[in-house]
């Protein structure tokens, strides 16, 4: 039974109270330690980002759970919010948590304070930069360093919410003194059915209007101070004092979405429009049949709707979409929804916290409807449609809507392999050991002249003369691998020449022709009849993809990266160029004329003006963008050809042997909001100091440790860092993504520490609070037993200072002027050091 159904099944009145707590008068300051340290900051609001693509299925975004059971919650999480800082929060029965994308901290109350309870069933985050808790025994506000409980909304906070003028408002049930408050800073005030208010209050919602949307028991409520509308549920008459409508979203248009823990006719999820309740009916969802527990809109107006028992669904243009535990999902029960600022979508469930984000690169498989994980070969057809060559189907998504083809509606075989589309629009399938031509819904094989079968066809290609070639593999004794040359869809001839071998991958020349990628390092062009060969330079790679351009150069995707053959010259770009690996699978170039290279660390973008750089300069280093797993992408060397190809909208579909994959370089969902940064603790010889203003740490500190954060939730793995130590760094240091500065044996001085941060595009944060400067005199080490240490040093120069030593002579007061002012400085010094950030 989730959390919510847990504490709401019987919520009736109760005398249950909160605990009055006064707001502490803690005087709230900011960092530093044994140096002067400033840290650059950014807490300028941010745009928001766009929600998550609802063009996109569920199953194609990135998915994260954490989950209880790992050991990461110490109660089922219930509520979730982010901060203006730019924290993400997360109350569970057990507490509240403070999330930065990377560790999960337990938040503590200052010395003294405490929450109402332990267990937070609802959190927001405020406009002003506080976070509200709503507990199981009354509300809180953390801001600043304070904590604030307010006596007068003691009871279970089921829901808060901001208006539009920063007014904070409360769902509560379990009490007796109101079920709505408005609360303010010093006073909260309750309301009542008296004033029009429902005893009990499931949650909350504005609207454009000015009014507040109430879930309560049996009926949908529509109030502010002196207006009150009820719109009764037939279906909740008998359901007084328990609970009733459980979420409430309002929709642009006016009309509010109620979801109710109870389904039935009239019941589950309906739609209040103008006064009535419709029930949502879909080919594939009849939402009257859910146990709706909570509910979202997202800024592209999709309609997120979390169940009990039945995972979550998605509503937006008419169309349904569903995820549940078996999709990955850490639990089949939703507590909570919430979009953080970059566009991600968070939900909270008894059993874990779910995060989805968009990804340049998502994929199609079993989970978007192919009938199998086996796709070998890709083709976007002129018409729209995608093929894919999968095992036991052929399987082709055009627009949203996936089919297939098996042997049970006419496919002629189990296992495809490659594909083409020729001039005409005829599909070309390999198909087991066969070619067959699919035209009007109909296989035709393509046979040798002795009727039997072509072969295991690894790659089909058309030249400028419309002749048809099939890189083939021959199975049986005596049998190899050839060229074969189909014309007018007839068998033709068969090109056997030892030095071929086995022909890795074809492509069409256009001056006539063929160009050929083989083993060992090694092209070779076929043309009148003729086969020249052309050993690669200096390598041995096999030749994955040959790529013939309409200028006569020709590009080959090897495993040592990227050769480019120009007449009698030839480049190779790879890691000496800058790239992150050698080995390539596959090259497309999209519509703009950039080169995509499908390699085994990613997928690499290189735009033309960079190639054409390049080009010029074979020794310069590329610059590049790679999107590797954490963006989606998944390479892998497929069996068959087309490994690449590119759709008439221009987006990019690839095959790993497993899925398909496909990226649109129009919407590569760059991150444009910067990190904010935030220093969280500094650690001095082992021992933890808190990061207030004027921090006093003992002199001699040796080690110094500055554990700092900067909050994107987009992909937290890939943020990177850059800090700086003034008077102590000469460059900006590069710790790429870890989280601490590390210092040793630091000389006495004045010192500023600067740290920032990047996004997972590379948008770095450079902005921060003023700084914060003040002198601090050197300190020098005091050395106890050993003063007559320093005493022998003067000695040696003439003299002593003074009786001190118990061996001084009488000559002191030769030197005892000089040193005046080094005595009166030394006397002033304090053991302890002090420090600002």
């Amino acid at each position: 039974m989730s959390v919510r159904n847990r504490w709401n099944r019987a919520n009736h009145h109760s005398d249950e109270r909160a605990r009055t707590f006064c707001w502490p008068t803690v005087q709230t300051s900011k960092l530093l330690v044994r140096i002067f340290l400033i840290l650059f900051l950014s807490l300028l609001a941010c745009p928001s980002a766009n929600a998550v693509d609802p063009d996109r299925r569920i199953s194609q975004y990135a998915h994260t759970a954490w989950r209880v059971r790992d050991g990461v919650f110490a109660g089922a999480p219930s509520a979730i919010t982010q901060t203006t800082d730019g924290y993400v929060w997360i109350g569970t029965l057990g507490g509240l948590l403070r999330f930065d994308g990377v560790r999960f901290v337990r938040w503590t109350p200052p010395t003294g304070e405490h929450l109402p309870t332990t267990a937070v069933i609802s959190l927001l985050g405020a406009t002003d930069g506080s976070l509200w808790i709503g507990t199981a025994s009354g509300l809180a506000q953390w801001k600043n360093g304070n904590l604030l409980n307010s006596p007068e909304t003691a009871g279970r906070v089921n829901a808060i919410y901001e208006d539009r003028e920063g007014t904070i408002w409360m769902a509560r049930s379990r009490t007796r003194a109101g079920a709505v408050c408005k609360v303010t800073v010093s006073v909260a005030k309750c309301y009542a059915p008296k004033d029009g208010v429902p005893p009990y209050a499931g949650t909350l919602i504005g609207d454009n209007f000015g009014y507040l949307w109430i879930g309560t028991s049996t009926a949908l409520v529509r109030w502010k101070p002196g207006s009150s509308t009820s719109y009764e549920l037939p279906g909740l008459k008998s359901n007084v004092g328990l609970a009733g409508i459980n979420a409430l979203a309002a929709a642009p248009d006016g009309s509010v979405w109620a979801g109710i823990s109870n389904s039935g006719r009239g019941l589950g999820l309906q739609q209040w429009v103008n006064g009535t309740w419709r029930t949502l009916i879909t080919t594939t969802l009849d939402s009257s049949t859910l146990n709706v527990f909570a509910l979202w809109l997202d800024r592209h107006n999709a309609l997120w709707i979390g169940t009990e028992g039945n995972g979550i669904y998605r509503v937006h243009d008419g169309k349904v979409d569903r995820f549940r535990s078996a999709d990955g999902l850490s639990s089949d029960t939703t507590e909570g929804f919430f979009e953080d600022r970059e566009g991600n979508l968070w939900l909270t469930t008894p059993e874990g916290v779910d995060c989805f984000r968009d990804i340049p690169v998502v994929n199609f498989s079993v989970h978007e409807g192919l009938t199998g994980d086996s796709v070998e070969s890709i083709l976007a057809a002129r018409d729209g449609t995608i093929w894919m060559g999968n095992d036991s189907s052929l399987d082709y998504v055009h627009g949203d809507v996936v089919s297939s083809i098996g042997p049970k509606n006419g496919l002629p075989g189990s296992r495809v392999t490659s594909l083409f589309e020729d001039h005409a629009g005829r599909l070309w399938v390999g198909l087991d050991n066969g070619l067959f031509v699919y035209e009007r819904g109909r296989f035709r094989p393509i046979r040798r002249r002795d009727g039997g079968a072509i072969g295991v066809v690894t790659e089909i290609i058309e030249d400028v003369n419309g002749c048809m070639w099939a890189a083939v593999v021959r199975t049986g004794p005596g049998n190899a691998g050839g060229l074969v040359q189909i014309q007018d869809g007839r068998f033709a001839t068969e090109i056997a020449d030892e030095r071929l071998g086995f022909p890795i991958s074809l492509a069409g020349a256009p001056e006539g022709g063929l160009w050929l990628g083989l083993l060992k390092g090694r092209l070779a062009r076929h043309r009148n009849g003729q086969l020249q060969i052309f050993p690669l330079k200096n390598t041995n790679a096999q030749v994955e993809q040959v790529l013939a351009k309409s200028d006569g150069s020709v590009l080959a995707a090897t495993t040592d990266g990227l050769v480019e053959r120009r007449g009698e010259i030839q480049y190779t770009l790879d890691h000496l160029n800058g790239l992150p690996c050698d080995r390539i699978y596959a090259i497309v170039t999209d519509k703009y004329s950039n080169l995509w290279l499908y390699t085994e660390c990613g997928l690499i973008l290189i735009k033309s003006d960079d190639l054409q750089q390049w080009r010029g300069h074979p020794d310069l280093k590329v610059r590049f963008d790679l999107f590797d797993a954490y963006d989606g992408a998944q390479p892998y060397l497929a069996a068959f050809k087309p490994r690449a190809t590119r759709s008439n909208d221009g987006r990019l579909w690839f095959a790993n042997g497993t899925v398909a994959q496909m990226i649109d370089p129009d919407r590569l969902f760059r991150n444009s909001i910067p990190p904010p940064v935030h220093i969280e603790e500094v650690i001095a010889d082992r021992k933890n100091y808190s990061t207030r203003n004027g921090l006093r740490l003992p002199a001699l500190t040796r080690d110094l440790e500055i554990d700092y954060t900067a909050l994107s939730f987009v992909v937290p793995q890939k943020v990177q860092f850059r800090y700086k130590l003034e008077n102590y760094d000469r460059e900006w240091q590069d710790p790429q993504t870890r989280r601490q500065a590390f210092y040793s044996n630091l000389h006495p001085g004045n010192y500023r520490f600067h740290v920032m941060a990047s996004n997972n595009s590379g948008l770095w944060n450079e902005a921060g609070l003023n700084s914060i400067s003040t002198s601090l005199p050197p300190t020098i080490r005091r050395f106890g037993s050993d003063r007559c240490a320093w005493l022998r040093f003067w000695h040696s120069f003439g003299g002593c200072i003074d009786s001190e030593c118990n061996n001084c002579g009488g000559r002191k007061e030769n030197f005892a002027k000089p040193l005046r002012p080094f005595r009166r400085w030394r006397g002033s010094l304090d053991p302890m050091m002090t420090f600002n950030f």
